[in-house]
């Protein structure tokens, strides 16, 4: 059935924010009389607050060239996945699909660092040669951000040819001008993080001081005061990059807004602070394993400097193009970076100033998010103390664990892990509010025809439904606002609240007990809205009682509430939301952000319930054709693949999340 209409308001759209696709007329839900009063009972504050929907603007053509690319840092390559990666991943992955959802152009990357000292030392210590041991970490990741659902486009490794041709490149360019040269560095070197660290950062330990780490004194040690790790005094040759010369416009760049959330541009300015140059080579006396310096194989080159450069091999940048031009990089870039914040001072100040020196542009900006711990306590490799994100995906599923890391994970603070709270978390907002809404709006006894009811307008309905129109209403400004500031965890708890009210309302009104009453006489025939497969089946419509038409009206608001969230959940949990909107019978096409409006009004031939499997199979492929149009056909079949594989495990009447009970890690 037709959603109600109101003619005299202008189409429901964000600017610059409306998917590459023919546009379709979004309402809002009163209908106008022809006096241009609400109908039945709709006046009043009502009225007002419905009003909302006009102060929307126009609809605004899309930017040809629209494109944003979000990465996450290439993860070290000495060991295998721990919930922080899951974390950084899913983090950038939700940002990346939110994008996509708004129609603009989204790539993701992420990857793996597979050179330096740790990961050859790793390699020999398990009896695998250094590339063997990368092939087998590169695996794992891969697998592990499949079972998360992360859609990424681009998995980096920096062994591969074309990023270490770019490396080697942007290094040789630099030398020439000057801003690379040979010298000898002094400093104090932390094997744990592969670079110098500033003196000012470092308190030495003298002999006797430090236990075990200083006892003969013949070599100079000191501590990390903000880490406590380990470092010693080193001298050596190694090829030296003017950072002296860049670090006003690195610091420039950091001001300007492109650090988030801004809390931490304190604490980041504190390390902006070091004045001198930075070694970015390392003899190949002490490390073999890494990519060796042009015209000078003694040297390899610094293996911050070979990571920071693979954010350019993601988008695309090829050195091998003609005078060094590139095919994707005016489309997805700059981008945008998510980090952690031990790794914040090698994104804000280093990576910037090779940026500039090198003549690209620097990034959009830098998302620094916390640490996660395990009951209060850091996770580390000493205390064994650290969650595997695949031993807990094998007790439950990937959207639990999404939900859960972005529901609890604030941006601005260390976040806590803890499996009680886990179960709590997921028990309480997914099973009883979201999926509880979604069992009871969808119930054969509910809902008998399994179809959209028609909106009556009645005056009982409209008055108790006040509140949740409401918070439907302001519901996708709300999140937009709060996704644009990276604030997922408060979008999620402002979906959550206009989740439960209507869980309110709809246990308030008791439509169940509504339906009870007798229909009329039927008045027609009519075809079915949506014949899944078989031979058509004519229904029968009947003139509804008030009682019905009450009924109706709640069932429309839950409907309506279910379709709204789903579509803003999709970035967090792609599947549960997904498989929710295919029982809605919500098309495709019609799953983007700027369709999140209430009496977004639906063509015919709509049914709640499950689709027919290649009906869906064909509208998945739609969707990520229409997602980004640059993917290679590789790429597309391979998220075909994988989203044919998550909505097989949707099929049938079971609910859409499972209540968990306590389990061990």
């Amino acid at each position: 059935m037709f959603f109600p209409r109101c003619p005299t308001l202008p189409s429901v759209r964000f600017p610059l924010m409306d998917p590459p696709r023919s546009p379709t007329t979004a309402t809002c839900l009163p209908r106008p009389t022809s006096t241009g009063n609400f109908a039945a009972g709709g006046g009043g504050a009502l009225s007002s607050m419905l009003a909302f929907s006009s102060h929307f603007p126009q609809q605004h053509s899309l930017p040809r060239r629209l494109a944003h690319m979000f990465t996450t840092p290439v993860y070290y390559a000495n060991g295998s996945p721990h919930l922080g990666h899951a974390y950084t991943t899913i983090l950038a992955d939700a940002l990346c699909r939110w994008n996509r959802l708004c129609g603009v152009n989204s790539r993701l990357s992420t990857g793996l660092d597979e050179h330096g000292i740790k990961v050859s030392e790793m390699a020999k210590q398990q009896g695998y040669s250094e590339q063997e041991w990368v092939d087998l970490k590169a695996a794992e990741f891969q697998q592990l951000f499949l079972d998360l659902d992360v859609n990424y486009d681009v998995f980096v490794r920096t062994t591969s040819a074309q990023h270490i041709a770019l490396v080697q490149s942007t290094f040789s360019r630099l030398v020439q001008q000057g801003d690379i040269y040979l010298g000898q560095y002094s400093g104090w070197y932390s094997v744990a993080d592969e670079t110098f660290v500033p003196e000012s950062q470092v308190e030495e330990i003298l002999p006797g001081e430090g236990g075990d780490n200083n006892k003969s004194g013949e070599v100079r040690v000191g501590k990390v005061k903000l880490t406590d790790r380990l470092v010693q005094w080193s001298t050596e040759e190694n090829y030296m990059f003017k950072l002296s010369k860049y670090r006003k416009a690195a610091q420039a760049w950091a001001h300007i807004n492109r650090v988030h959330p801004a809390s931490r541009l304190n604490e980041l300015m504190q390390g902006l602070q070091y004045e001198g140059d930075l070694s970015v080579s390392r003899p190949a006396s002490r490390q073999h394993w890494g990519i060796p310096v042009p015209s000078h194989p003694e040297q390899l080159i610094y293996v911050w400097f070979d990571a920071l450069l693979s954010y350019l091999t993601a988008a695309g940048y090829d050195d091998t193009a003609t005078k060094g031009e590139c095919r994707d990089l005016p489309i997805h870039w700059p981008a945008t970076h998510v980090v952690g914040k031990d790794i914040m001072q090698f994104h804000a100040f280093y990576f910037p100033a090779f940026l500039i020196a090198a003549g690209f542009s620097t990034p959009k900006a830098l998302i620094i998010h916390g640490h996660w711990t395990n009951k209060g306590t850091k996770m580390s490799k000493s205390l064994d103390n650290g969650v595997d994100p695949r031993v807990l995906l094998q007790q439950t599923s990937s959207d639990s664990v999404r939900y859960f890391l972005l529901f609890e994970g604030a941006i601005t603070s260390n976040n806590n892990f803890d499996v009680h709270l886990f179960i709590d978390r997921v028990n309480a907002d997914l099973c009883n509010s979201f999926g509880n809404l979604g069992n009871r709006a969808l119930s054969p006894k509910l809902n008998p025809t399994n179809t959209w009811p028609e909106f009556r307008y009645t005056p009982e309905i409209l008055g108790a439904a006040e509140e949740v129109i409401h918070h439907l209403l302001h519901l996708t400004d709300t999140v937009r606002r709060l996704f644009q500031s990276c604030d997922i965890a408060s979008a999620l708890r402002t979906i959550q609240a206009a989740v439960q009210k209507t869980n309110q309302f709809l246990q308030a009104n008791e439509p169940w007990k509504l339906c009870k009453h007798e229909r009329s006489s039927p008045i027609d025939a009519v075809p079915p809205v949506f014949v899944p497969s078989s031979s058509a089946v004519y229904t029968t419509k009947y003139a509804a009682s008030e009682q019905h038409e009450q009924a109706e009206d709640i069932l429309y608001i839950s409907l309506e509430c279910l379709r709204i969230t789903s579509i803003l959940l999709l970035p967090v949990i792609p599947h549960a939301a997904s498989l929710m909107l295919d029982k809605l019978g919500v098309r495709m096409s019609e799953r983007y952000v700027a369709d999140a409006v209430v009496g977004y009004e639906y063509k015919t031939g709509l049914k709640t319930g499950p689709w027919s499997e290649a009906k869906a199979e064909n509208k998945q492929e739609e969707q990520l054709s229409s997602e980004d149009g640059r993917r290679s056909e590789g790429e597309r079949k391979g998220g075909i693949l994988r989203a044919q594989e998550k909505s097989a495990r949707g099929k049938g009447n079971t609910p859409i999340f499972e209540r968990l009970t306590y389990f061990e890690l």
